[in-house]
């Protein structure tokens, strides 16, 4: 009866660190998708910057997509950013909801996939919370 328990347990320990491997390969693949969309960004608009001025500066933010911005790109960069910026903020509300409900009930395998979710989605939320200062960064430094 015994060694029905320890497969048992080997099969969960298994099983997390499947889990904990993939999280981690979504998390590599988001920053490798997050990387690759500012270079080619950055990359689009190196020919037409002469000056080293950031594009995005001056935008926050905001959900009225008719709102008071003079260009309509920079009106739906706004908006889609406050989007992304919501649907994160949920994530991150979720993850820390499986960490709590996963410690409550015992289930080490839940948290440490709830633990990983929680940092995937708040890693996320950080970035897209800076990207403004982040691409200003990276123009400043490219283009002196």
């Amino acid at each position: 009866m015994n060694t029905h328990r320890t497969e048992g347990t080997n099969a969960v320990s298994k099983q997390t660190l499947a889990n904990t491997a993939s999280t981690t390969k979504r998390a590599a693949q988001y920053l490798t998708t997050v990387v690759a969309a500012t270079v080619v960004l950055l990359l689009a608009n190196a020919g037409f910057a002469t000056a080293a001025t950031n594009p995005i500066d001056g935008i926050t933010p905001d959900f009225t997509l008719f709102g008071v911005l003079d260009r309509p790109w920079k009106r739906m960069y706004a908006f889609i950013w406050a989007a992304v910026l919501s649907l994160l903020a949920i994530q991150v509300l979720l993850g820390g909801y499986k960490i709590s409900r996963a410690k409550k009930k015992g289930y080490s395998g839940d948290l440490a996939e709830s633990t990983d979710d929680f940092r995937d989605a708040c890693v996320a939320f950080g970035v897209c919370s800076a990207i403004a200062l982040i691409l200003g960064a990276i123009l400043f430094v490219v283009l002196g």
